[in-house]
């Protein structure tokens, strides 16, 4: 059973795709490679398809932008 990716693993994920894009390595290809490093399940072809996407359009940073997290407590 592989194990979720954390935080930290997910950046070196994405940093790993960012290369692969600016080399010009087609999106089936980079996603074969994750598949064979970090597993079947490290991130899906959907995901892949949109961080390529990013890069390729000027993005830079690899972290995601923080999110504001909503409470899992209801208020009354």
């Amino acid at each position: 059973m592989e194990l979720p990716l954390g935080a930290t693993a997910r950046c070196k994920v994405r940093a790993v795709i960012r290369f692969l894009n600016e080399k010009g390595v087609k999106l089936i290809e980079v996603k074969h490679q994750l598949e064979e490093v970090y597993g079947k399940s490290c991130m899906d072809v959907k995901n892949v398809r949109k961080w390529c996407r990013e890069f390729t359009a000027g993005r830079t940073e690899i972290p995601n932008k923080e999110r504001r997290r909503l409470s899992t407590r209801q208020s009354r």
